[in-house]
C-alpha cells in the first residue's frame, strides 16, 4: 500500500520554490522602489540642468543689451555663468560672443577714461596758464620803467610757443554763440601794445596749448 505522505524530494522542492518566491517578493518590495527613486533623482537633476542652461542663455543674451548694468557688473555675471561649467555647446558659444563684446566695451571705457583724464590735466594746465598770462598783463601795464616792462615781456613770452603765436580779439558775440574778431595780431605785438598803453582792457577768453604745454593760440575779450 502506497503512503500518502509526500516524499522527501517533494518536500525539498516545495521549500526551494517557497524560498524563491519569497526572494522575488523581497526584490520587488525593496529593490524596485530604489530604482524608481534613483530615476526620479536623475530626472530632477536633468531638469535642474536644463533650467540652468536656459537661465544662462537668457542672462548671456541680456548682457549684450543696454539692460542698465555697468560693464563691471556684466563681466561679473559672465564670470558667474562661466564658472557653472555647464559644458553646453550653445552656452559656450554665447560665452564667447559676450566675452568679445565685453572686451570691446572694457577697451572703449579705458580709452574714454584716459581721454577724460587727459582733458582734465589739460584743463588744469590751461587754468594755470590763464592766471599767469593775466599776471604778466598787469605787471607789464604797471611796470615803473620800460626796462622792467621789457623784462616782464620776456618772462611772459616763455609761456608761449613763440612770439608769433596768434592773438584773436573778440569784438562781439551773437546770440547763437558765434564770434566776430578784430584784426589778428601776435602775442609779441600785443605785449608791446600793453607796454606802450600802460594798461590792458582784455581778459583771456580761450587758449590752446601744444604738446609741450606752451600756449599756441590766445583768444581775448574785453573785460
Amino acid at each position: 500500500m502506497k503512503s500518502c505522505l509526500p516524499s522527501k524530494f517533494a518536500v525539498a522542492l516545495r521549500a526551494k520554490l517557497m524560498f524563491a518566491m519569497m526572494f522575488f517578493l523581497v526584490v520587488v518590495v525593496v529593490v524596485a522602489p530604489g530604482c524608481s527613486g534613483r530615476k526620479k533623482a536623475e530626472q530632477a537633476l536633468q531638469e535642474q540642468r536644463d533650467k540652468s542652461i536656459q537661465e544662462a542663455l537668457k542672462s548671456l543674451k541680456a548682457l549684450m543689451t543696454d539692460n542698465g548694468m555697468t560693464v563691471e557688473q556684466k563681466r561679473a555675471e559672465w564670470n558667474r555663468i562661466k564658472n557653472l561649467n555647464l559644458n553646453h555647446a550653445e552656452v559656450d558659444e554665447w560665452l564667447e560672443k559676450v566675452d568679445v563684446y565685453l572686451t570691446q566695451e572694457e577697451k572703449r571705457m579705458a580709452e574714454e577714461k584716459a581721454e577724460a583724464e587727459r582733458q582734465a590735466a589739460e584743463k588744469g594746465k590751461s587754468k594755470k596758464s590763464f592766471q599767469q598770462v593775466l599776471i604778466y598783463f598787469e605787471r607789464i601795464a604797471n611796470a615803473p620803467s620800460v626796462e622792467e616792462a621789457n623784462r616782464h615781456i620776456q618772462e611772459a613770452l616763455s609761456l608761449f610757443a613763440s612770439g608769433q603765436v596768434p592773438v584773436l580779439i573778440v569784438i562781439s558775440t551773437s546770440a547763437n554763440g558765434s564770434k566776430d574778431y578784430d584784426r589778428p595780431t601776435t602775442i609779441r605785438k600785443y605785449l608791446d601794445y600793453i607796454k606802450d598803453q600802460r594798461r590792458y582792457e582784455m581778459q583771456a577768453e580761450l587758449l590752446k596749448l601744444d604738446e609741450q604745454g606752451k600756449i599756441k593760440e590766445l583768444e581775448l575779450i574785453k573785460q
